[in-house]
């Protein structure tokens, strides 16, 4: 399966998507609902909305999915590709956050032991005062509810790169600065393995300040994107 943009391919890492359980709740306040007293007795896919079928055709209102996730148990992250139009996220019943913004990608960090677990997502295709943000009734287009993209569980380590910023220095020599986001890695030098494009990466020792390590390179046999030939580069650290 492609995941979007970063991956992490050293984390343990699940792919939740697939059939669900599923229950429709209808006209009802999406923040009072209580996990522990649903009864999903239906299924619907993960991605997928819920209100096209026959029976829900363009229904608005208030949905719940729910699945059973194994884990090793630790520090784990819970990311949501983007569902709506308003969420909020459940573990075992617990508040995980909430997805106020439809279409947009959320993740929540939390501990959890290790075993089978209960992960609950109640959806509310509605507009109302307070969400959702970023999408406004009388758009020029539907605006469906459900789950919309992966939903991904990972493991996290304690010492670990969180994203890479790549901006670009200069088109004409293919200069770039990289800044590295890491969580676990206290102030000082640390070394990094960096590569372009699946060629074979460079160590490299780099200050860590704050979190963030910064540097300046140039991306070996660069390709400038243009319309007509859109060309990208992959960096690995």
């Amino acid at each position: 399966m492609n995941l979007p943009y970063p991956l992490f391919p050293r984390r343990a890492t699940q792919v939740l998507d697939g059939i669900w359980s599923f229950k429709w709740l209808g006209d009802c306040d999406a923040d009072a609902v209580n996990p522990a007293k649903l009864d999903c007795d239906g299924h619907a896919p993960v991605p997928g909305v819920c209100d096209i079928s026959p029976v829900r055709l363009n229904a608005r209102g208030v949905a719940a999915y729910r699945r059973a996730v194994r884990c090793t148990g630790g520090r784990m992250r819970l990311e949501i590709g983007g569902l709506g139009l308003y969420g909020r996220v459940f573990w075992d019943g617990a508040l995980l956050g909430v997805c106020t913004g439809p279409w947009t990608p959320y993740a929540f960090d939390f501990e959890t032991g290790a075993g089978e677990h209960e992960l609950t997502i109640v959806v509310d295709n509605r507009f109302t005062a307070e969400h959702p943000t970023l999408m406004h009734a009388y758009a020029d287009f539907y605006p469906f509810g459900g789950i919309y993209r992966n939903v991904v569980l990972r493991a996290l380590p304690a010492k670990r790169i969180e994203r890479v910023a790549v901006t670009t220095l200069d088109p004409a020599t293919g200069r770039v600065r990289l800044a590295i986001r890491t969580a676990g890695f206290r102030d000082g030098r640390a070394a990094f393995a960096i590569a372009f494009d699946g060629r074979a990466p460079k160590t490299r020792e780099l200050a860590v300040k704050a979190g963030v390590a910064t540097v300046a390179l140039k991306v070996p046999r660069f390709k400038v994107w243009t319309p007509d030939s859109p060309a990208l580069h992959v960096v690995e650290v």
